[in-house]
């Protein structure tokens, strides 16, 4: 009897210390995002959520590619020349290797080195590890963020090769993102299908019968929330919302939102319920990719309701951590890939945008059409996440307080998401 509880005993201990060792990595990129579209957002709700939901580290970063001549952040240029930020500034892609691989490439290449070799992603070896992957966007899910979870190209326009990739070469469990071949950007079903951001037919038509890699297909509205609310089963899930673009931004000037389409904060749910299932734990990566465009296009109107839907998704996964999961168990980060559209308060100024009160676009002007070598900021709370405060490079004491806002003005590189990720995942598995 004796010998049978010592027995219980280690199991117990056994079994405790492998709960343990499960380990959740969530990265959220609000694409184009500068401090201003997120000071823009929080004037037009009166409130700053990130504040909220209390985040821990708020930090700075710094984003250059290795396209960029001078290769570090300058505060004092930044602050007294306006065309230096506009100059050499990083892509999605390059920006997106950068976190994802901790290595800086050159613009336009996808997890693909200046010595032109591929490069070892998180997910790649969170897949090796045993963990579940995904990635989900509000823009076509083969675009240059996404795609950077499981593809490794020299051009980030070889959409049909990424979709192969990410299909049938990746370990990804979850994909989801926009890129339907038979609706337009008004939910509006076509005349003639479009396979341009799902491969071709022949995939199209494998992801349909579920050949392809055990993927099953999503695609209705009430499909992302039956799964959000954990009504759908399957271990692979590929989710191609019913519009072509982006999941909003792209739709007519003065139309309503698509009614036919999940928010990203539904479909974050739905990834979420998918990859907690591995006992071993997950990375996931949730972009909302059109605040990028709508900066790219100045559209203040689009990038406040862009930007909406993105921290309604924060507060949604914020929420799904504490309810499903925990913070001894989760890493939790923040931030954008870039600045886009260089917004502040006046045209050819660096003046503070201004707050015309709540539901109102605030008084501001875009300087840009293209990206900018702004600093942008990053949250961070959960497992790990004080390793940050360690890789702190630099401190710009010039930009206005206004402009940092709650964050510190101290600024790590982009390269040090990859860094505490990667601690985070082998953490857990030292452990096992």
């Amino acid at each position: 009897m004796k010998n049978i509880r010592i027995l219980w005993l280690t199991l117990l201990f056994i079994f405790g210390c492998l709960a343990e060792a499960k380990q959740n990595v969530i990265l959220m990129i609000s694409d184009g995002q500068g401090f201003n579209t997120l000071n823009a957002a929080n004037m037009y709700l009166r409130c700053n959520p990130m504040e909220k939901l209390d985040f821990p580290i708020r930090l700075s970063m710094q984003t250059h590619s290795a396209s960029a001549a001078f290769g570090f952040y300058n505060p004092s240029e930044m602050w007294k020349n306006m065309e230096w930020a506009r100059t050499n500034a990083t892509d999605s892609a390059a920006a997106a290797t950068a976190m994802y691989t901790g290595v800086k490439v050159s613009n336009g290449n996808i997890n693909w080195s200046t010595n032109n070799q591929p490069i070892t992603s998180i997910f790649d070896l969170a897949s090796e590890r045993g963990y579940a992957t995904g990635a989900i966007t509000t823009v076509q899910f083969c675009h240059a963020t996404p795609a950077a979870a499981g593809a490794h190209v020299t051009n980030r326009a070889s959409m049909a090769e990424i979709a192969y990739e990410m299909i049938f070469k990746s370990e990804l469990d979850v994909i989801m993102g926009a890129g339907n071949p038979f609706y337009d950007d008004n939910g509006n079903a076509k005349n003639k299908a479009d396979y341009q951001y799902v491969g071709n037919k022949e995939l199209w038509e494998k992801l349909k019968k579920r050949k392809a890699n055990g993927f099953k297909l999503i695609e209705t509205k009430d499909d992302f929330q039956q799964l959000a609310d954990g009504n759908i089963k399957a271990d692979k899930i590929i989710g191609i919302v019913q519009t072509s673009n982006t999941t909003q931004l792209a739709r007519a000037a003065g139309k309503e939102l698509n009614s036919n389409v999940p928010s990203l904060a539904t479909m974050a749910k739905g990834a979420l319920n998918v990859l907690n299932k591995d006992k071993d734990g997950f990375c996931l990566m949730i972009e909302g990719g059109a605040v990028d465009w709508a900066n790219h296009g100045n559209n203040k109107e689009r990038m406040i309701e862009e930007e909406l839907d993105f921290l309604s998704a924060v507060e949604a996964v914020n929420s799904w951590v504490e309810n499903n999961s925990s913070w001894d168990e989760t890493l939790l980060i923040v931030t954008a890939d870039h600045e886009c559209g260089f917004l502040t308060g006046e045209e050819n100024s660096l003046a503070d945008i201004q707050s015309n009160g709540p539901n109102s676009i605030p008084k501001m002007a875009y300087n840009s059409q293209g990206h900018t070598n702004s600093l942008v900021p990053i949250f961070a709370k959960g497992k790990n996440a004080e390793m940050f405060t360690h890789y702190v490079i630099g401190c710009d004491n010039i930009g206005s307080d206004a402009y940092f806002g709650i964050n510190s003005r101290n600024y790590i590189d982009n390269t040090t998401i990859f860094t505490v990720m990667n601690y985070t995942l082998s953490e857990a598995v030292r452990k096992k």
